[in-house]
């Protein structure tokens, strides 16, 4: 007897980190982001090849695909996007991400900022037009795009709310949803489909919408701001103000962040944050805040003002509901230090932070949205682990191999590659691992990762130096086996943390045994808590590690270069390999070296 038809959505986001994803009768088999195939950082625009990995992993052709969604009703204009002369992304006045339009709304609102009267309804006029004529535009053209690349008609197109999409990708993916457990959902980034925040009620497997604060009120965008004013990169080096904010001198932090506390502020009856300005110009007021300030001391003021109102709309929503329990989605909670803060609120017994919560897990959260509302009675699957991309084959492994021999690399295949490996890091050396499905999301979880000795401070200047060349104040992440943590972190509400989401306060014993993987200023942990049915063989590879060295995690960071997408195929692993540092490197079942390659 033939079973039913599957039910096949093909999740999309074409914004910055753009990816799809593909989920059959509730439950997600595959998701990559199109930067892991294009080696363009935060690539945006229509995931054509994650679309091919996508349908090709799961043995599906298009026509046997249900819909096709895309997150956005309002879709930013892309197709009309600056560009520099190398192809890639080019910086427009103040903001990022290349639209004419929004650089021209931006002048224009400069020019209106000193009539405080006008300049909500200019903004208001603008973000319309933008949004609703030039976003219409954008929008079929991406339809008409994919329909004719793709043969596939365009009423098999639909499109989806950024906020819902967010909060359905958090709710969904998280084992609350599944066990029909009451809780609430937050969402909050710089703004999608004239939103900047919602609050949501999950309750029997479902979601109902409380709140929604508007994209002139954006929290976000103070911080955003912030990063572009101390040299950063906006809408994508804020994890780097987050990691300076605990330099900053207590007085001096607290200086600024009475400053900001004037603009933004939760209304308890709404549940939505509240600006005194259009935050949408929060730029023109950044330089009489933080002329002549000390660096950390900005960092550490904005980091605040997001931690204490974040807490306080979040405490004021749980006690308004009177639910405990939480779950947040959106690129404002990749902050992982704000995370750490909201776990540890005294009316919070019970946490989710859904996994790279920005606008690339939307391809994700477009396919769950859409599911539940054809089917509203059947069950979506929560993300069991984030190992969704690609893995490569026995013919790719061995042409990476033959690459390796070829260009004078050292190459053994090991009786146990993980006792290798523990080993070398014993020894003080540090072991790129590529094996396995890619990660989805902005974290290396042991697939694609670089690994080294907790304990040993010298490898933290090194990889810094010689192979990430990132900001000295960042701090690395540790993977810490499930057995270890009561031993190493404080977590007395027992949050999970397999994705990196969160971090924690750790024990003496913590911060002596993971000196090298925490914040070196206030010894927080962004860990990576491992449990073996996560990852068995990166499990194992830990596992032994400790057995030889009496330390029970290592020190995990993303294989990639700094300003490159982590690696995703054994070419794009050899490639950093040879431009790094490294000096060894584990592929599948064998190691790389370079130390004896020769001259």
């Amino acid at each position: 007897m033939s079973s039913a038809k599957p039910t096949i959505i093909l999740g999309i986001n074409v914004s910055h980190n753009a990816s799809c994803a593909l989920l059959v009768d509730g439950k997600i088999v595959a998701a990559c982001q199109e930067e892991r195939f294009s080696r363009v950082k935060n690539h945006i625009g229509i995931p054509y090849k994650s679309i091919e990995f996508c349908l090709a992993f799961a043995k599906i052709k298009i026509d046997d695909v249900t819909e096709i969604v895309i997150c956005g009703n309002l879709q930013l204009p892309f197709y009309l996007s600056i560009t520099s002369s190398s192809g890639t992304e080019a910086s427009v006045g103040i903001e990022k991400s290349g639209s004419i339009f929004h650089f021209l709304r931006y002048r224009v609102l400069h020019s209106f900022y000193k009539y405080s009267k006008v300049v909500g309804q200019v903004d208001f006029f603008l973000t319309w037009f933008i949004d609703h004529v030039v976003g219409f535009w954008a929008r079929a053209k991406i339809q008409t795009d994919i329909s004719e690349r793709l043969k596939i008609g365009r009423e098999r197109i639909t499109f989806v709310d950024h906020h819902s999409t967010h909060a359905a990708y958090a709710f969904y993916s998280s084992g609350f949803a599944i066990r029909g457990e009451n809780v609430l959902v937050f969402t909050a980034d710089g703004g999608g489909d004239e939103a900047a925040a919602s609050v949501w009620l999950g309750k029997k497997g479902k979601i109902s919408k409380i709140s929604t604060t508007s994209i002139s009120n954006s929290i976000a965008y103070m911080y955003m701001y912030t990063t572009l004013y101390l040299g950063l990169a906006p809408v994508e080096d804020e994890y780097k103000v987050m990691g300076l904010a605990p330099y900053g001198k207590k007085a001096d932090v607290d200086e600024i962040y009475s400053k900001l506390d004037k603009f933004i502020s939760v209304d308890k009856k709404t549940l939505q944050f509240k600006a005194s300005i259009n935050t949408n110009l929060f730029y023109k007021f950044v330089d009489d805040i933080y002329r002549q300030r000390r660096f950390d001391a900005i960092a550490g003021g904005i980091q605040k003002l997001l931690e204490v109102k974040v807490c306080e709309w979040v405490s004021a929503t749980c006690k308004k509901y009177k639910v405990s329990k939480i779950i947040t989605g959106g690129g404002l909670f990749a902050n992982v230090k704000l995370n750490g803060k909201l776990q540890d609120l005294s009316n919070i017994s019970g946490a989710y932070f859904a996994p790279s919560p920005g606008d690339e897990s939307n391809s994700i959260g477009a396919c769950y949205l859409r599911y539940k509302e054809l089917y509203p009675h059947l069950p979506v699957f929560p993300l069991d682990n984030l190992y969704l991309g690609p893995e490569e084959g026995e013919q790719a492994l061995n042409n990476i191999v033959k690459r390796a021999k070829e260009k004078g690399y050292e190459v053994s295949k090991p009786r146990d590659i993980n006792m290798t490996v523990a080993t070398l890091l014993v020894r003080g050396e540090i072991v790129a691992r590529i094996s396995g499905r890619c990660e989805f999301g902005t974290r290396a979880l042991g697939n694609r990762s670089i690994i080294a000795n907790p304990i040993d401070l010298k490898v933290k200047d090194y990889l810094n130096n010689s192979i990430k060349s990132r900001d000295f104040w960042m701090p690395f992440a540790p993977t810490v086996l499930d057995q270890y943590q009561k031993k190493y972190l404080k977590n007395p509400k027992n949050i999970s943390s397999p994705f990196m989401m969160t971090t924690f306060h750790t024990t003496a014993l913590g911060a002596g045994d993971l000196a090298a993987a925490i914040h070196p200023f206030d010894r927080t942990a962004r860990a990576q808590i491992l449990k073996k049915d996560d990852n068995s063989s990166y499990w194992d590879l830990v596992f032994k590690f400790s057995k030889l060295s009496s330390l029970g995690g290592v020190l995990n960071t993303s294989f990639n270069l700094h300003g490159e997408p982590i690696v995703c195929a054994f070419s794009d692993a050899l490639s950093t390999f040879e431009r790094s540092g490294l000096e060894y490197m584990q592929v599948e079942d064998y190691l790389i070296e370079k130390s004896k390659k020769r001259n």
